[in-house]
């Protein structure tokens, strides 16, 4: 049950994130994996995914192919996937390419969560705490980063690039983007309803589908499912001829649609 779940979500994701199902399929099972989450989570990720690409400049596509090794990293240290994906928010905003980010970020997860590492040694002076236990206490990274900030006179150049790129996109800005993060859900769903309430859409499933029925039902019946796509172009190809020459038709019939369209949703 899980496993349907997951793979229809995905399917929806890949049609919101311009991507394929695979590679959506991919970075959703990363991320239930990464953080231990149930299948019924996936719902959320998708909802999350979708609000940052909205958000930042990146597509679901490139999180898929570069992400994991970040989420990897950002689990070890407690850090939710909503702060790691305002991380990218901020960074892709400030130009940083998405493959770059991930680089960056994984290093800024790595050098704060390090005990030996200066920055490290600094969070513990000022807090009493990790890196890592303050972000599971509810911190968000651009409260642990603004600790660093005022403790080198707010000078983000020794921050590192990330925190840099972070700190001047704004602090107030990555956690107004976390807000949203956390309070996406039905993004999905209604980037998909946009995406699949086209003509283009509509054709291509109608397509795919004729060439399903022709594979499952063999040769053998093939010749007698192309007679009726031929009949079905030649209806329309007479419709077509006759709007052309009776253009008020066309009105008519968005006016039709309109009236049905307003029942249905009443």
């Amino acid at each position: 049950e899980g496993a349907v779940e997951t793979v229809g979500e995905a399917s929806k994701l890949a049609t919101a994130g311009f991507t394929s199902s695979a590679s959506a399929l991919s970075v959703l099972t990363t991320a239930l994996n990464a953080y231990q989450l149930e299948a019924s989570e996936v719902t959320n990720i998708s909802d999350s995914l979708i609000t940052s690409q909205n958000l930042g400049v990146m597509t679901i596509d490139q999180l898929s192919s570069s992400m994991g090794k970040a989420i990897s990293t950002a689990s070890a240290y407690s850090i939710d996937l909503y702060n790691l994906e305002s991380g990218y928010i901020s960074l892709t905003k400030a130009g940083v390419s998405v493959e770059e980010s991930t680089t960056y970020i994984s290093s800024m997860f790595n050098e704060l969560g390090d005990s030996g590492s200066e920055v490290a040694g600094v969070i513990m002076e000022e807090t009493g705490q990790s890196f890592g236990q303050l972000m599971k206490s509810g911190y968000s990274l651009a409260d642990v980063l603004e600790i660093l900030y005022n403790s080198v006179d707010q000078d983000s150049e020794e921050a590192g690039k990330a925190a840099n790129a972070v700190i001047n996109q704004g602090l107030d800005t990555f956690n107004n983007n976390l807000d949203k993060l956390r309070n996406s859900a039905g993004t999905t769903e209604r980037a998909y309803s946009a995406m699949t309430n086209t003509t283009q859409y509509a054709t291509e499933r109608m397509q795919n589908s004729f060439n399903n029925l022709a594979i499952a039902i063999g040769d053998d019946i093939n010749p007698t499912v192309a007679q009726f796509k031929n009949g079905i172009a030649d209806i329309t190809d007479g419709f077509t001829e006759l709007i052309t020459k009776h253009p008020a038709i066309s009105a008519l019939l968005t006016g039709a649609a309109v009236g049905i369209g307003g029942v249905t949703l009443a």
